[in-house]
């Protein structure tokens, strides 16, 4: 897990893809699955026809990402900024409204500065790239970290 997360890191642009193919196959699939959830049990549910709209557009935005990468990439790294930046609003309102407490303007510059990231990672994909490599690369290296404690723990108590 080390290995892959390290590799992860020093490899952004295969890591964007990665995630891509990742998300055209749980789109796919979850599009399949409610368009045959629709046809089995629209009369015992009633299920609104919507569900199979929904199943319909989730199918349609899998095969696009699948066959077209780079829809699937300009997507997720718009969802990626938006994310930052509107978790950087709620941490400048969040320290607007703990004025009262100590140190509220420590949440106010995180809030800032990720308002700032935010912003650079609308007009940057490459720093939004990297930026997902770092984190799931990071998540990797932690998952198996923790596995070679929980393993030595565990030796060491049994």
């Amino acid at each position: 897990m080390m290995i892959f997360g390290l590799w992860l890191i020093f490899n952004p642009r295969t890591t964007l893809s990665i995630v891509v193919v990742l998300m055209g196959i749980v789109l796919l699939l979850n599009g399949i699955s409610e368009i045959i959830s629709y046809v089995s049990e629209r009369k015992t549910w009633s299920i609104s026809v919507w569900y199979l709209f929904d199943g319909l557009l989730s199918t349609i935005f899998g095969l696009l990402v699948l066959f077209n990468g780079q829809v699937g990439k300009n997507f997720l790294i718009l969802l990626f900024a938006i994310w930052i930046l509107a978790s950087a609003i709620f941490r400048i309102l969040l320290a607007f409204s703990v004025k009262s407490v100590s140190n509220w303007f420590i949440i106010l510059i995180v809030g800032v500065l990720g308002l700032i990231v935010g912003i650079v990672s609308l007009f940057n994909s490459i720093f939004v790239s990297v930026a997902l490599a770092v984190v799931l690369g990071g998540f990797f290296i932690f998952q198996g970290l923790t596995c070679i404690f929980i393993s030595s723990f565990l030796r060491r108590n049994h």
